[in-house]
């Protein structure tokens, strides 16, 4: 292993105003040749050939809680209890897919009543102008 080499103050050199001098900065000297000091790399043991990569899963701990004088228990829920927590987190994702769906099909109803009043406000403006011709020929003689 080889020891970080000794650092040195080094003077900076300063201008002609005092005002701006810099402070000494720390360099490292410069690393002398230590090939004495350089080994070869120890020897690896034979490991045998795996089929399959390895996998690291995270360490699950279950949950804890503390108990009376602060210690840390470990805290345990009954089957039943799980099963209906996995019972009604699905009643949950069922209703939000249906939820979803719904929402959906008010979009689409929504589109088509905007389409259909569009069309009605084009038929009203066309009668509007048919009405405006019909009057300015008629009563006024043009």
């Amino acid at each position: 292993m080889m020891a970080p080499p000794p650092e040195t103050t080094i003077p900076t050199v300063t201008g002609a105003s005092e005002e701006h001098e810099e402070p000494h900065m720390m360099m490292p000297a410069p690393q002398e040749s230590h090939e004495e000091e350089l080994h070869e790399a120890p020897e690896l043991p034979n490991l045998p050939d795996l089929e399959e990569p390895v996998v690291m899963e995270p360490t699950i701990r279950p949950p804890t809680r503390r108990v009376d004088g602060g210690s840390i228990k470990p805290m345990f829920i009954s089957i039943e209890d799980y099963q209906d927590i996995l019972s009604s987190i699905g009643n949950i994702k069922d209703a939000l897919h249906e939820t979803e769906g719904a929402m959906s099909r008010l979009n689409e109803l929504k589109n088509a009543q905007e389409r259909i009043l569009e069309d009605w406000r084009t038929h009203i403006e066309d009668a509007e102008r048919k009405i405006t011709y019909i009057d300015q020929v008629i009563f006024r003689g043009e």
